[in-house]
């Protein structure tokens, strides 16, 4: 639903039009004259043409993407990620975005920290996020593939802790086996994170860029912040902390170059509520916080 309430809806099917084939469709609900538009083909494909599992994104300007996987011969790879756009009244369709050589069945190449992002910005903003959390094996987008078993993340250790902050969501998970966060760094933050929280506020960022938010449990506040592809300096107002002085703990990116993606700094700092948190975040990176009063005596 974009913001003039319009719906566009995506799916993948057969018509008479191509009655041997999938082929992804789409129409639109008009909030103006409570109908239905035509039925437009995305894709035309007739022979040996199979594309499946769409999914659709507008933006605040109204501009529509679709990506979906499916194969088509002759490409050369029986499956592979396509994305199309539309341009005035028009599809335009990109094929093969993506493609490992093998079977890509689901868009995961594009589960990227500039998704993460846009995720927070759109998605997250009606209610509770159901997510894929926790990925420990991140590395650098050239060397990404999607895979089931032992699943590489794209974005930094700190960029996936984060998400824990950044989405709401009370029954998160964590995406691989128990042996791959054993020992690591950055668990500890995993079972210390609540899953619901008292009070949220929203920080700093910018839609497409970053994003910063603080959620309170009780009288401990906790931060995570997320930035796109690009690297970027921040400071991190605290004006939301009681008066005092306060503790923060803070996971940052251990590498700015971006080829150690899961490389972590732990630091401790004294804050007060007039005071900012200066944070430098890798490409792809992001961080956590955990900000409790100082304890006296």
């Amino acid at each position: 639903v974009d913001n003039n309430d319009n719906a566009h809806l995506v799916w993948y099917g057969y018509t008479s039009t191509y009655p041997s084939n999938y082929n992804i469709l789409y129409n639109k609900w008009s909030s103006s004259t409570s109908s239905w538009g035509s039925l437009e083909f995305i894709t035309t494909g007739s022979s040996a043409f199979y594309q499946y599992y769409p999914s659709i994104a507008a933006n605040a300007l109204g501009e529509l993407d679709v990506f979906w996987t499916g194969y088509r011969y002759p490409s050369g790879t029986p499956y592979a990620l396509h994305h199309a756009s539309k341009q005035g009244t028009s599809w335009v369709v990109d094929w093969n975005v993506y493609t490992s050589g093998g079977y890509n069945y689901y868009p995961s190449a594009f589960c990227s920290p500039q998704h993460n992002v846009d995720v927070a910005y759109t998605r997250s903003l009606a209610g509770p996020t159901d997510y894929h959390l926790g990925g420990f094996r991140s590395v650098p987008p050239e060397h990404f593939e999607p895979r089931s078993s032992m699943p590489s993340v794209l974005g930094t250790r700190c960029h996936h802790l984060a998400l824990y902050v950044v989405y709401e969501n009370p029954m998160p998970m964590v995406c691989d086996t128990p042996s791959s966060y054993e020992g690591q760094p950055g668990f500890a933050f995993l079972k210390d994170v609540p899953v619901t929280w008292d009070e949220t506020r929203f920080l700093t960022g910018k839609a497409r860029e970053f994003v910063v938010l603080a959620r309170r449990k009780d009288r401990a506040w906790y931060l995570g912040g997320i930035t796109n592809d690009a690297g970027r300096e921040i400071a991190v107002p605290l004006h939301f902390l009681d008066p005092g002085e306060h503790e923060a703990e803070l996971f940052v990116d251990g590498s700015l170059s971006g080829d150690e993606p899961n490389a972590i700094r732990l630091e401790r700092r004294a804050v007060t509520a007039e005071a900012s948190l200066e944070v430098t975040m890798a490409p792809g990176g992001g961080f956590v916080a955990a900000i409790r009063p100082k304890s006296k005596g």
